[in-house]
């Protein structure tokens, strides 16, 4: 499955690659199997921020030219400055919006470097922590079945990421990138291994009973073979379509769709209309990052304090400025997917920014946040996105700009 030099990049045990390599791989495996958010946190500050700034100028300069690069640097450098003009503005958190933007741009350079300079070891970190995504799976299913009703209980994590829907994201993610490497593997023995972890996986997601984190995967990993199965031509319309019936799907109400489905699906419309009403509040420039508290009728705090949505909350925060700039991501990003994928005969940027398209549909809040499952399926799909922006001209003689993961 993997080669020594896979795993490491440089013959010298003591080196920056190779402390990048182990610290990188470590915290991917981190969200599957750390209690504690804020420890991960912290090791992501100390393991990769701290030695990550060594290469932080060389990787900036060499995606000098990427549009998308802007698009992000822009947006999270708007969004963290509304929070000078929030409601409830807190100079504390104003220091922690900043140092976890710090951490976001840190975070897709150090896998653009990795992914640039060492493909073939970056490749080795995600076929990795694809595996021990599986393991992590099968330890959740025997520890929450051992103590709750099977199936009817839904399943949670025995990470951090203990909550369904985010268990269900995470694991979506990684059904979709072992599928990919099924699909892109030319040994049996791969082929095998890795349609054996997207199964593994993909029954986790639906053990969890999560409608987005379910859709979300089903039609990403559909693109995916569809495209790689040589039908190209009709891969686009797929997304459009497959999107659009995803929406359809979730908010239209069916006699056929038994309850259990269609949990929780009759607050989203009363949580969609506060956040509007707090969007046209200050519809150019947004409320400010540090979102107002909001609390029900009852004086308990309201579950509208949580978007479901988020484009919506991009809007109440940053207004029309931030959601501006988040829509220019989106964009960017399904311009360059479009053009990497046809070059390296794959879709998998396709069909991640649809997976994340579908869950941010419909759940999530700020994008600006923690290490938590956002950063698997949306900042870390971008960042590798990225790479493929990585000048080459202004790298050393050798190195090469890779089309897609291999």
């Amino acid at each position: 499955m993997f080669t020594s030099r896979q795993i490491f990049p440089d013959t010298k045990l003591a080196s920056l690659p190779n402390w990048l390599t182990l610290s990188y791989t470590l915290f991917l495996a981190g969200f599957f199997c750390i209690a504690n958010a804020v420890d991960l946190y912290k090791f992501y500050l100390v393991a990769l921020l701290l030695p990550g700034i060594l290469i932080a100028g060389n990787t900036l300069w060499s995606l000098r030219k990427s549009a998308l690069l802007y698009a992000i640097l822009l947006y999270v450098g708007y969004m963290f400055m509304t929070s000078l003009w929030s409601i409830d503005f807190s100079p504390t958190e104003l220091k922690r919006t900043f140092w976890i933007s710090i951490s976001i741009i840190m975070f897709s350079l150090i896998t653009v470097h990795l992914r640039h300079h060492y493909s073939n070891t970056y490749d080795g970190i995600l076929k990795t922590t694809c595996f021990l995504t599986a393991i992590a799976a099968i330890t959740s299913m025997v520890a929450w079945y051992s103590k709750n009703p099977f199936p009817s209980s839904r399943m949670g994590g025995i990470s951090f990421m203990d909550n369904p829907n985010s268990i269900a994201f995470a694991y979506g993610f990684f059904t979709l990138l072992s599928s990919h490497y099924a699909l892109k593997s030319e040994t049996l023995r791969g082929r095998s291994l890795f349609i054996s972890i997207s199964i593994v996986l993909m029954v986790s997601v639906l053990l969890t009973q999560s409608r987005a984190g379910a859709l979300a995967t089903v039609a990403a990993v559909a693109v995916l073979c569809i495209h790689m199965l040589g039908r190209k031509s009709i891969t686009l319309i797929i997304t459009i379509f497959g999107a659009l019936a995803t929406a359809t799907y979730l908010v239209a109400p069916s006699d056929l769709v038994s309850q259990q489905i269609h949990r929780g699906l009759p607050e989203r419309p009363g949580i969609w209309k506060t956040v509007a009403e707090q969007v046209s509040n200050a519809p150019i420039f947004g409320n400010g990052f540090q979102k107002e508290l909001l609390v029900d009728e009852q004086g308990y705090v309201s579950i509208a304090n949580y978007a479901h949505n988020a484009m919506l909350a991009t809007a109440r925060d940053g207004g029309f400025v931030g959601l501006s700039l988040h829509l220019a991501i989106l964009i960017i990003a399904l311009s360059r997917a479009i053009q990497v994928d046809n070059n390296s005969m794959s879709s998998f940027y396709l069909s991640a920014l649809l997976f994340g398209f579908i869950v941010m549909t419909f759940d999530k809040d700020q994008l600006i946040d923690r290490p938590r499952e956002l950063w698997l399926f949306f900042w870390l799909p971008l960042a590798i996105l990225l790479a493929e922006d990585f000048d080459t001209e202004s790298d050393d003689a050798g190195h090469f700009n890779q089309r897609g993961l291999q």
